[in-house]
């Protein structure tokens, strides 16, 4: 399960997510529980939302897109990894979630400092035809034209249709979500996470990056990583 927001602002990269992560077995069982979705791999520092691994899978997409961007000195180079790693798998294993009635999407979004300049990856799987079943699979990074056309990012998604942290982002939105820091990040995951509990929770996780370094926070503002 997931809720995220991304934004991109000429002075820093925010990611923020939820913690819940669900699964469920062969019976139709469900497991529910929390993970770190915001995680750093070399020189990049990198989010999972939405599908993370399916029964039977020899790796979660933890592994995957760590493995991929590692060694990676480019964001393009590191996109390109992470596209070549994840379309070869996602329509199987997107396959085996829809037999047991899920819908599963996939979010990764990379983000770092190349250049002295803040930079970002996005890459998106989602399901787009049932009979017959078909998923798209896309990257974009913020150096090649992919964002706003100010060059700004400003993402949010979650597994609910519905939510304050989508809705929160259509035009016109407000100042305090146009600002796309911390608190906004914050902010907007709390409200979704207050409005769909059961499927998106704390704890809540940020990841703030500037030209001159990086830090994590929780959602009541302790800082975990630098």
């Amino acid at each position: 399960m997931t809720a995220i927001a991304i934004f991109l602002r000429p002075e820093r990269i925010v990611f923020g997510s939820d913690s819940r992560v669900c699964s469920r077995d062969e019976d139709g069982g469900t497991w529910t529980g929390s993970a770190q979705k915001i995680r750093r791999a070399g020189r990049w520092n990198y989010l999972v939302g939405g599908y993370i691994a399916h029964p039977g899978a020899t790796r979660d997409m933890f592994t995957i897109v760590d493995a991929a961007i590692r060694d990676a000195t480019t964001i393009r180079a590191a996109m390109e990894a992470v596209y070549r790693d994840v379309s070869v798998m996602i329509v199987d294993a997107f396959a085996a979630l829809h037999r047991r009635g899920q819908v599963p999407m996939l979010q990764v979004f990379v983000g770092g400092v190349e250049g002295g300049r803040l930079v970002v990856g996005h890459l998106e799987a989602k399901v787009t035809g049932h009979d017959p079943f078909r998923v798209s699979c896309g990257a974009g990074v913020s150096t090649e034209g992919y964002g706003d056309a100010n060059g700004e990012i400003s993402f949010t998604a979650t597994v609910a249709d519905d939510g304050p942290a989508l809705t929160l982002m259509q035009a016109p939105r407000p100042a305090w979500v146009q600002r796309g820091d911390i608190e906004a990040a914050r902010r907007l995951l709390a409200l979704q996470c207050a409005a769909t509990p059961d499927l998106v929770a704390a704890p809540i996780h940020i990841l703030e990056i500037t030209a001159t370094g990086s830090r994590t926070l929780t959602d009541h503002g302790q800082e975990i990583d630098r």
